[in-house]
């Protein structure tokens, strides 16, 4: 089965929830494209390279050649990108707001690590593969390293760090349940937690030293990578580096939206007023370097070093933040996720259950098939 549209995507970051049941294919093989599972073959519950959603998909993450789905189910998928094939299944808990918080961490991909949350342990799995390495105990608060290295977790007593082992590495006393944490290779930087909205709490792996490092203005989001970190006081936004030190600051019109990605940082509105997408440089928060009007109800994803721009009509457009900002236009229908890993390659996801690698869309001509099985 081919795809009904053409689509965009990739992703390295977090998601998940825990899963009852977990297929596992085994390692990829030296099998070619054309002798794993095709998209015409029967889907088997039971065989997660033939596993794919019946439903839409809403989340996609990546990591070089892994990549993690899901779809509105909780059904998750682990692909091989290479070998173009399913390594691994699971589903996920139902989870209704209007009922009971959701977990703020579903399922984590990053290095060669994908983590998933389950009802009382969090999975730690081999993205090349799919084999589960170790688990730890669950927390709904939760993310990876950026190099995939290690998990936290944080609670109402503690935070916690986790080896790939699932040996602990570090343990800190105190109320970490609203933490915004950086997760370096040695260091856990914590904005938002027991120091308070206005310092970061820098600890050491794996000794446990921490110290305090004090910053003007009100925490307001970490950038993508951890690199650095964005306080606001009013409307006046300041960058830190991730060490604390200060870099540029700057009245912007409307904090709405406000997000750090690479070497950049974003503000827009989709509200009365409005106010255009408008991208400034980290270093310099004195003047928009692009400013992009937006069609009312378009919505905007930051994932990589790209945003994902899509009006109501289903127009895409993507934007690659660099040394020279592109935004290249790709016609889509039915897309319903996007996301791009550190170095710009992309996955997609749609609202009938298909999943692409941006790669094959790029080389193909005109279009290029879909992982194997999506819903009919």
């Amino acid at each position: 089965m081919v795809g009904s549209w053409l689509g965009v995507a990739g992703v390295a970051g977090l998601l998940g929830i825990g899963c009852n049941q977990v297929n596992y294919a085994g390692p990829p093989s030296d099998a070619t494209v054309a002798d794993t599972a095709t998209a015409d073959a029967a889907p088997d519950s039971h065989d997660a390279a033939s596993d794919g959603h019946a439903a839409a998909v809403d989340t996609v993450l990546r990591s070089g050649n892994a990549a993690v789905s899901k779809d509105a189910s909780g059904h998750w998928v682990l692909w091989d990108l290479a070998g173009r094939r399913a390594i691994a299944s699971g589903d996920l808990p139902a989870c209704d707001d209007g009922i009971q918080a959701c977990p703020v961490f579903e399922l984590g991909l990053a290095g060669d690590t994908l983590a998933v949350l389950g009802a009382s342990e969090i999975e730690l799995r081999t993205a090349s593969t799919g084999a589960l390495r170790a688990t730890v105990p669950a927390a709904s608060h939760a993310g990876l390293a950026h190099d995939g290295s290690y998990v936290w977790t944080a609670t109402a007593s503690r935070l916690e760090a986790h080896d790939l082992s699932g040996a602990l590495l570090v343990d800190v006393a105190g109320d970490y349940r609203q933490a915004q944490v950086s997760a370096d290779p040695d260091l856990l930087r914590v904005a938002n937690g027991p120091a308070g909205t206005s310092a970061l709490e820098v600890i050491a792996l794996p000794d446990g030293h921490a110290i305090t490092v004090p910053f003007a203005g009100a925490f307001a989001a970490w950038f993508d990578d951890g690199r650095h970190f964005l306080t606001s006081t009013g409307n006046t936004v300041s960058v830190y580096t991730s060490a604390g030190t200060s870099q540029a600051f700057g009245s912007l019109p409307t904090l709405a939206h406000l997000t750090g990605q690479s070497d950049f940082v974003w503000t827009y509105a989709d509200a009365s007023p409005p106010f255009p997408l408008q991208i400034y440089a980290a270093a310099d928060l004195s003047a928009p370097v692009r400013t992009f009007s937006l069609p009312a109800g378009t919505s905007v994803i930051a994932s990589g070093p790209m945003l994902r721009l899509m009006d109501p009509d289903s127009e895409i457009e993507l934007i690659r933040l660099g040394v020279a900002i592109t935004q290249p236009h790709l016609p889509a229908l039915g897309l319903s996720a996007f996301g791009a890993d550190s170095t710009a390659h992309w996955i997609v996801g749609g609202r009938d259950g298909l999943v692409f690698d941006g790669d094959a869309i790029l080389a193909a001509s005109p279009g290029a098939p879909p992982l194997p099985l999506g819903a009919p």
